[in-house]
């Protein structure tokens, strides 16, 4: 049981560290409208003289020119459904003690007991990622970098939680083919 706790704590651990990232961005951004990252690195192109009458430039379509995003509801529809067959697997599997993960070529892997909670625990991290879309959609805010920053994390903690459930069940030996 300790070594479950041990992995729960490391999990814990690198999320803060991922979160305090996000928030010191958060709390010191560049001045609006300066580079970041890879395109603060890439050269300018060469100004291009234009003879003869300057385009003017598209109508935009809000303030500041912010477009919000739209997802089309066949995307949105397979993410909630799919997060909700996730989140009732995953209940049923709990509820049984015996989770199971399908794989690709060969018979898959039965967790039981701590192992199959955090594999639970993973496959909440991945219904909140796939509702994040759908929420996206309907919120008109300029703020698509915080639901990149939330995708992230939840693809970072659900693979920590997933490692983490083969690590403890096999040292447990709650994992069974």
């Amino acid at each position: 049981m300790g070594v479950l706790f041990l992995f729960i704590f490391v999990a814990i651990a690198v999320l803060a560290v991922l979160m305090s990232i996000a928030s010191a961005e958060r709390e010191n951004p560049s001045q609006p409208g300066a580079k970041r990252g890879l395109e603060a690195s890439l050269p300018s192109p060469p100004e291009v003289l234009l003879e003869g009458p300057v385009p003017e430039p598209a109508p935009q379509t809000a303030p500041g020119g912010y477009r919000p995003n739209h997802i089309p509801a066949k995307t949105r529809v397979l993410n909630v459904l799919a997060s909700l067959f996730l989140l009732g697997y995953g209940a049923v599997g709990l509820y049984m003690n015996d989770l199971f993960v399908p794989a690709k070529g060969g018979k898959g892997v039965h967790f039981h007991g701590s192992s199959a909670w955090l594999i639970f625990f993973a496959m909440l991290c991945a219904c909140a990622n796939l509702i994040s879309v759908v929420v996206d959609h309907y919120d008109h805010r300029d703020n698509e970098i915080r639901y990149s920053v939330f995708a992230r994390y939840t693809q970072y903690a659900g693979w920590v939680f997933f490692v983490s459930a083969f690590c403890v069940g096999y040292y447990l030996k709650q994992i069974g083919t």
